[in-house]
Parts: structure tokens; sequence; C-alpha cells
């Protein structure tokens, strides 16, 4: 039997391509970072990360910032009842499990993308409930407003969930208007 095959080698260094949310455990060394990013993300509705290309910014945001968010979703789930936000980084990164749904959240139609995403978010979560958007007729404002009072369970209505909507490589989103 040869078991050079078996085993799926997870290599640490990821070269020029960004760290993701499932190779998180290789990223490490940024936690103050990563918690300056999530204090403003709860304190403003808009942050901005920008620095020079290759620094990190993307690897800062898919391994560490959104698995953060995630695992303190998780814990508010797991303690009750009720996850209180969901984020997501868009467009995902090719993942061959979800392909088809994948071909769906890109910069094509970002807005139906991140509606998606967010429903594979908040399906992660375990949580069934869903928004249902026939023939994607809800504005995307609508959408937020009503995974929001999902995400915050029953109470929905007395405060407010939040929605971490992260777009990374924004940039990309003019050049492919271009085309």
């Amino acid at each position: 039997m040869n078991t050079a095959n078996t085993y799926k080698s997870v290599v640490p260094y990821q070269g020029l391509s960004p760290f993701q949310e499932k190779v998180n455990l290789f990223f490490f060394g940024r936690k103050p970072e990563c918690q300056t990013i999530i204090d403003n993300l709860k304190l403003w509705r808009l942050t901005v990360l920008y620095g020079d290309s290759g620094v990190g910014k993307s690897s800062i945001l898919r391994a560490g910032v959104i698995q953060e968010l995630n695992q303190d979703a998780q814990r508010n789930l797991d303690r009750h009842g009720y996850p209180g936000h969901v984020g997501i980084v868009f467009p995902p990164v090719s993942d061959k499990s979800n392909a088809e749904e994948e071909k769906q959240c890109s910069w094509q139609d970002p807005l139906k993308g991140i509606k998606i995403q967010i429903k594979l978010a908040v399906a992660s979560l375990g949580i069934k409930e869903t928004v249902e958007d026939e023939n994607d007729h809800k504005s995307l404002a609508e959408t937020l407003k009503d995974w929001t009072n999902i995400v915050f369970g029953e109470y929905g209505k007395l405060s407010r969930g939040r929605i971490y909507i992260i777009v990374d490589q924004f940039e990309e989103y003019f050049s492919y208007l271009r085309s």
C-alpha cells in the first residue's frame, strides 16, 4: 500500500498566495492587528484597510479577522442560542465543495454574490432559518435586515445583530467593469 498519496500535505509557506481561513493555524503573530481591525469594524460603518501590495492585507482579513469573528459568533451561538453577528470576505476564494455557488459569488454580480455568501456563512453556523428571496427581488438592504434579525435571534427586534461584509481586492471591481 502506497501511503505517500494517502495524506494531503499542508504546506505552511504560502508564498504570494494569501492565507485563508482554512489554514489559519499557520497564520499567527498578528493578534493585536486583527483585534484593532475588529474593533474598528465594530465601531464604524466603514473601515478601510490599505497598504502596499504584498504586505498581507488579504491574509490578515481572511485568516485572522474573519476567523476571529466567526469563532466569536460560534461562541455566542453556543452560549446564548444566537450568533449575534456573521462575517464574510467577498469575493470568496475558490473552494471545490461549493463550486456552483461560488461561481455566482464574483464581481459579475457582487450584490447577488454577497447575498449567497451570507446565506452560506449563516448555514455554516448550523442555523437552519433562512431568508427567502424568490427570483432575487429583494434589495441588498432588505436582505441584510432579514439576515440581521436571524443572526440576532429572538433579540433581533430589541437590539441589532451585525453583518460584517469585508470586501477584499476591491480594485478588481473597477478592472472588471472595463471588460
